[in-house]
């Protein structure tokens, strides 16, 4: 519920409304960041009127709150999705499908299918589109998004991974400690938790703004490890700190 850019991971460009143009009808593309508000969109949960369901979003472009639409409702791959005035109709809203890493599908509450980048994938103009999931011509990274403040600089550099981290045993809880990754841009860490050295890790926690966590969900016996990750404004996340 705010205004973000939406970042494609396999380009690294924005999705806008081609020009900024106003005309019903005009394509929806992606372009190079250039601060215009009409590559930010207001991203909303759906009106409880409709359905009451609050997994759908519309994305409203911020020059003129017209959004994407799926033209004539298109079920088929390729269906193209053009801006529209907000009729509040399925296919103008959207559900988003987590990838990995900070990374989403944009699928149509209509058909299902998400948004993606057309060929060529990777340059200025490019039109937006639809499509099953995972059948991207190029690569499914093609269809998957980033939803990135708009007053935070759009950038792909992760920060460096915390380091020095401790874990001091309590009766019934593990306090973490560790020293802060030195990038401005860190807006807070991750904690995970494995059962055996080496394991799966489970996150615990997210967006923890110090440099320290308390696990209060242990119980006495058992060893647990953990390691920490940094994750910035723009959602990229460092490497693992120390286990």
């Amino acid at each position: 519920n705010g205004r973000y850019v939406l970042v494609n991971r396999k380009s690294g460009k924005v999705m806008e409304v081609n020009q900024g143009i106003t005309t019903n009808g005009t394509a929806i593309c992606q372009r190079t960041y250039k601060s215009a508000t009409h590559q930010q969109w207001n991203v909303t949960p759906v009106d409880s009127r409709i359905g009451g369901d609050y997994s759908y979003f519309t994305l409203a472009a911020g020059h003129n709150a017209k959004v994407p639409d799926v033209l004539n409702f298109s079920l088929d791959n390729g269906g193209r999705i053009i801006e529209w005035d907000d009729t509040k109709s399925v296919n103008q809203q959207w559900y988003l499908d987590y990838a990995e890493d900070g990374w989403f599908y944009i699928r149509n509450r209509n058909s299902a299918k998400c948004m993606e980048v057309a060929s060529p994938y990777t340059t200025d103009g490019a039109i937006i589109q639809q499509g099953a999931k995972g059948t991207a011509t190029a690569t499914s990274t093609s269809q998957q998004w980033r939803f990135i403040p708009v007053n935070v600089k759009v950038e792909f550099v992760a920060p460096t991974a915390p380091s020095n981290l401790t874990a001091t045993a309590n009766a019934e809880s593990v306090r973490l400690d560790w020293n802060a990754s030195p990038e401005t841009d860190v807006a807070g860490y991750s904690v995970f938790r494995a059962e055996t050295a080496g394991g799966t890790y489970n996150t615990i926690a997210r967006n923890v703004k110090s440099t320290s966590f308390v696990d209060n969900t242990v119980t006495t016996g058992g060893e647990h490890f953990y390691k920490i990750k940094a994750v910035d404004s723009c959602l990229n996340r460092s490497a693992y700190s120390n286990e």
